[in-house]
Order: C-alpha cells, then structure tokens, then sequence
C-alpha cells in the first residue's frame, strides 16, 4: 500500500534544507520518495497544505538518550537540569552516542516492562479466585450475617461411631459434630453447602451416609431459628485443622456469602472421641429460641 502525503512544508531532519512546499512518498512502510509534485499513481493522498511534515520522526519528545545518566543528579533543580544535562551533557553526545543510548534505554525499557508484566500476572487472581464466595470468618458462639441468613456455630464433638434412626455408623477416620444455629433473615430459603475445609484446602463435605436435613433438606422461616447437628468424615490427620464452611447455594459458590469459622479441636479430644466405641446419637434439628 502506497501513501502520498502532498503540499506540506517537509522538513527532511537529516540537515537537508526545508522545502516549503513538497511531497512525501511512502511505500510498503518506508519513505520511497521526498519532493515536490510527486505522482500519485495508484496511492492515497493525504493533502498536508498548511501543516509541517517531518518524514520518518514517529515522536519528537524522547528522554531514552538519557538512559547512561540515569541516577545521576537526581536531586538536580529544574534549572540545574537544563544547565548541566542539556547545557553540557547534550552538546556532548555525538549521532553515534545517542542512537546507542537510546538502544540501551529501550532495552531497560523492555526488560522493566516484562518483569512488571510477570509480577502484574504472578499476583492477579484468576477467575475462579475473583469470582470466589464472600467469606465471613468468625469463631464458635458468633453469629455472622450472610445476607440472607444468620448462622452461629454453637459447639463440636466427634466420635468414632455414630447413631442415627437405630443404624450405626462406624469411620475409619473419625466423625466430626457440629452443631449450628441457622436463622433465615427476610424470606424461607434452604441452606445448601455445608463441608469442612482442612489446612491444604481440601473439602469434606458433610456425609451422605446419615440423614442431614439441615444441608437442603429443611427449609427456615424467617426469624425462626433451628438448630441441630451436621456430621462430617475426615481423616484422623486433618481433624485438629479444619474449618466449617456454610452458604445458601447448592452447587455454584461463586460471589456467594460464605461462613468460614475454625473449630477447636485438639489432639487429646480426637484420640478420647477414637477411642469410645459407643454409639454417639446425632442431634436432630429443631427450632430453637
């Protein structure tokens, strides 16, 4: 693609007298031709009548040539500034000076913009982690408000066999019991996830193996609080580092407000609760006051 840019004032910049009226050829990217009453032939015209055309300067305002005096006088005044850099340290620098300065601030450049590129990128969140639950933390005996519902984790034991509807349930973990406090605040809703979450992140959620009527299965009126017992499975390991987390949704979590509150288990209660062999009845819900 061809471009004539015609009847500007053309300043050439390579110490080549200005021609007050000329034509700048461009072909393919490059400056073929410079003068006056260029043919078009088959290029789009640009009428430059009236306006300066400075052939092959892409911007005129560049500190780059500076790059070797970097940190030097950095606490120089404005007017110590034009005396000593552009007074004395400019008049100095030869073509071959400054195209070489310039080459080593553009590679500074480069490699400064690709180390902030990697730390921008190391330390944004992806998608998963931004579009993540609300996390309310809190501890045992504190309510915490979620938007649509109260909860408040009143305490936890263990076992290592469970009793629910005359069935036994015995683990080759250990049974975690939570008891929880659940008021919706507006309107009947169901809460739908309930798990707990270990030191590394990994998630129990709680256990199909008994009845859970609190985890979907029961649905709170507003300003009526129940309160019962959700059973979890995990491994002996993590039981002194877990976490309970409770939501309204079911599945999708994300942008959901989350209740996150750590439970106080020590390991002298997990090796008493492994070592009863009696069933421990589970709690049923109920309203409560």
């Amino acid at each position: 693609m061809s471009i004539l840019i015609k009847g500007g004032h053309v300043v050439p910049g390579d110490g080549a007298p200005e021609l007050p009226r000329a034509d700048v050829l461009v072909s393919g990217g490059a400056i073929a031709a410079v003068g006056p009453d260029l043919p078009a032939g088959g290029a789009s015209v640009i009428d430059a009548t009236g306006l300066v055309v400075l052939p092959g300067l892409v911007d005129s305002h560049r500190h780059v040539w500076q790059a070797p005096l970097r940190g030097v006088g950095a606490d120089l005044t404005l007017p110590d500034y034009f005396r000593v850099v552009l007074g004395r340290a400019l008049p100095a620098y030869r073509p071959e000076d400054a195209r070489l300065a310039s080459r080593l601030g553009a590679v500074a450049l480069l490699v400064l913009a690709l180390a902030a590129g990697a730390l921008i990128t190391r330390n944004t969140p992806d998608a998963d982690a931004r579009q993540g639950p609300y996390v309310r933390a809190g501890r045992i005996g504190q309510t915490l408000d979620l938007g649509d519902f109260d909860v408040r984790v009143l305490s936890v034991r263990g076992a290592a066999v469970i009793s629910q509807s005359g069935a036994t349930h015995d683990t080759s973990g250990i049974w975690v019991l939570v008891t929880v406090r659940l008021t919706s605040r507006h309107k009947p809703i169901g809460v739908g996830y309930m798990a707990l979450r270990d030191e590394q992140g990994r998630t129990y959620r709680s256990s199909t193996r008994v009845d859970q009527v609190l985890e979907g299965g029961w649905t709170l009126q507003p300003g009526v609080p129940v309160a019962g017992e959700v059973a979890f499975e995990v491994p002996v390991a993590v039981a002194t580092h877990v976490a309970i987390l409770l939501a309204k949704p079911t599945l999708e979590l994300r942008l959901a407000a989350m209740a996150e509150v750590p439970l106080p288990i020590d390991d002298a209660s997990v090796r008493s609760w492994k070592a009863q062999t009696t069933p421990v009845p589970l709690t049923k819900p109920a309203v409560t006051s």
